[in-house]
This record gives structure tokens, C-alpha cells and sequence, in this order.
């Protein structure tokens, strides 16, 4: 959990009351000194509903942390020292767990909270802004998870091309069928998400080597005798395919230093250190 401090304008008490009953994109919801809940939005009664918590009527006194899970009391002191100090604070990736019936999942969160003052000026509540990342998260690892798993088919594939011919072209069938039914099919899924540009990058990675994997150019790579490493194995396919160092570099979150390292060991490898040749131009005779 990741708190900082920051410069931000406190709200007076009706225009917080009138954020409200504002259509936000965004939940929220307010609290008065005692913790009391004094009003939330159309947003955080979506939240309410989503993890199977009963809405409460604001306004009548309603200690907030006894409308919402018990692991919730630890962001106590975080709201209490933004209504002591009259300072925001800013909170993200916090988990907590959900209570979902049959199962409980830890669910993640991106907080902010903001001074009430009233009309003297003194503090008399807070103002919480939150955005449940949960979805965010989830699809991300389910990138993760599906570039492991292009990773494994890739692996078998070498096994594959160690087998005697004829056994080789049924093999190659039926991995091709189990491409499909267990990785495109998720892939196709995943694409219909609300993704980030990040992991809309690391999907395109993962469709482009899935794609490439059964391709000639993948199997010179791997009977070439070049002894490619994997990682110098997926950066060729990179370049092949026009990556800039960049972009490699933010796909593979590694810095554009190593990639440049990885480029000269490549060049080193497939013979091209004293050719007047670019690496890129080499890697796209090597699938023809």
C-alpha cells in the first residue's frame, strides 16, 4: 500500500454534498468526523452492489466501517490523518479482500481523500474518491499468463522438431488445433476488455509470437545452431517484426541499454559483427 502526500484544494461542505449527486465517472463518497457516512454517489453504490454489500442510508448517522469488510479499518488512519493535518492523501494499489458469497478475492484500489471544511474553515469531514482496479490487474496477469503459456507451446514445438518426420507432421496438427481451442480462443476474449495501452501492447506481443512461433523463420531459429538464448530468441522476433529498441525495451520491461546488449550479442551469434548489414534486413532473409 502506497501512500503519499500531496497540494490539492480542500472542498467546502456543499460543494462536496453537491459532488455527490454529480455523474461522476468516478466513486464516492463522504464521511465526517466521526466516521459517520454522510452522503456517496451513484458510483459507489455500484461498488456496494458489485461486492454483495448492503447500501446504508446516509445521513442517519451510519458508522461508515460497519457497512464494509473488517479488513477495511486499517485505512483508519490514513482518513483520520487527512482530517487532523486538513491534507490530502493519496493512496494506490491497496488491497483488500471481498466477501463474494462462496469464495472471498482480494480486490485492489486506488484512494483519495480530501478535507471538508465548512463555513468557519475548520475541518469537518472528508472526501473520498475511489476507483476499484481490480479488472485492471486481472487482465494484466492474464496476459502474463497467456504469454507463458505461448512460451510452453513454443518449447514443445522444439520437442516437436526432434521427432522423426513422419510422426512430426500429426503432432504439429494437433498442436496447431490446441493453439486455438486454449490460447487464440482467450486471446479473441481478452481483446474485448477495457485494457490499458500497456497491456494492449503485451497482448499484441503475445498474438505476434503465437502467430510466429510455427513459422519458418522460428524454426531456423532454433535449428540454425546459433545457440539463441530465449530471451535473444523472442528479441529477433521483435526486431524481425519492426520493433524499435524502445518499444522492446517497454514491452519487456528492461531498459533500452540491455536491448542494445542484446542486439550486439545477436549480431555476434548469427555472424554479422564485420557485415555491413542491418539486423533486421538479416532476420527477414532468415524466413524466406
Amino acid at each position: 500500500m502506497k501512500a503519499t502526500h500531496g497540494r490539492a484544494p480542500v472542498y467546502a461542505e456543499k460543494t462536496a454534498k453537491d459532488l455527490m449527486e454529480a455523474d461522476m465517472p468516478v466513486a464516492a463518497l463522504m464521511l465526517d468526523q466521526r466516521f459517520a457516512l454522510t452522503g456517496y454517489n451513484r458510483g459507489y453504490a455500484e461498488i456496494l452492489s458489485r461486492y454483495n454489500l448492503g447500501a446504508p442510508e446516509a445521513g442517519r448517522g451510519v458508522f461508515y466501517f460497519d457497512c464494509v469488510p473488517a479488513c477495511t479499518e486499517r485505512l483508519k488512519p490514513m482518513l483520520a490523518r487527512t482530517l487532523d493535518h486538513g491534507r490530502p492523501m493519496a493512496m494506490s494499489n491497496v488491497a483488500l479482500e471481498a466477501d463474494l458469497g462462496d469464495t472471498k478475492v482480494t480486490t485492489l484500489w486506488n484512494s483519495y481523500h480530501a478535507p471538508v471544511v465548512d463555513g468557519t474553515g475548520r475541518v469537518s469531514g472528508v472526501l473520498v474518491f475511489i476507483h476499484d482496479v481490480t479488472p485492471r490487474a486481472e487482465a494484466e496477469a492474464r496476459v502474463h499468463e497467456l504469454e507463458a503459456e505461448v512460451a510452453e507451446l513454443k518449447s514443445a514445438l522444439r520437442t516437436v522438431m526432434a521427432l522423426k518426420a513422419e510422426d512430426k507432421a500429426l503432432l504439429e496438427t494437433r498442436l496447431a488445433a490446441n493453439v486455438t481451442h486454449l490460447v487464440r480462443h482467450p486471446l479473441e476474449d481478452l481483446k474485448a476488455t477495457g485494457l490499458s495501452s500497456r497491456q494492449r501492447s503485451l497482448l499484441g506481443a503475445a498474438e505476434a509470437g503465437l502467430n510466429e512461433f510455427a513459422s519458418p523463420f522460428s524454426e531456423t531459429l532454433v535449428t540454425s545452431g546459433w545457440n539463441l538464448t530465449p530471451r535473444e530468441t523472442r528479441i529477433a522476433h521483435l526486431i524481425k517484426s519492426g520493433k524499435s529498441t524502445k518499444e522492446i525495451a517497454d514491452l519487456l520491461c528492461i531498459s533500452a541499454g540491455s536491448v542494445n546488449t542484446h542486439r550486439h550479442h545477436l549480431r555476434k551469434k548469427l555472424g554479422l559483427t564485420h557485415r555491413d548489414i542491418s539486423l533486421r534486413a538479416f532476420l527477414q532473409t532468415c524466413s524466406r
